[in-house]
């Protein structure tokens, strides 16, 4: 198992909360330590809230929905428009623009 240790695979609650990007959107785990190309993030968009339209240009996205309801946008104005629900799941490839936002009235939730 190359040398690893539990601490260095294992996050107990309360530990290793990681990097806050946002006002409610945490990487718990960056592309340093998944191979270079892959993160997870922890985050809530509130209703009328919105996450402004950027492109990865290093990794590939993946949201799965815990709560509440996204509208997704891939790929600019004329691209692909997606609602997201709760255990649904949406992946952002790596170069493409997207953004998403809340339109209910409840915190959506996501990793």
């Amino acid at each position: 198992m190359n040398n690893y240790k539990a601490k260095d695979l294992l996050r107990l609650p309360g530990e290793g909360e990681g990097e806050a990007t946002s006002s409610d959107m945490v990487i718990k785990a960056s592309t340093k330590n998944m191979a270079g190309d892959f993160s997870a993030m922890k985050g809530a968009i509130y209703p009328n809230e919105l996450l402004v339209p950027h492109t990865p240009d290093s990794e590939a996205q993946f949201v799965y929905m815990i709560a509440g309801e996204l509208e997704f946008e891939l790929g600019g104005e004329d691209g692909l428009r997606l609602n997201a629900t709760a255990e649904s799941y949406v992946i952002k490839p790596v170069g493409i623009q997207h953004a998403f936002w809340n339109k209910g009235t409840i915190p959506s939730r996501y990793i």
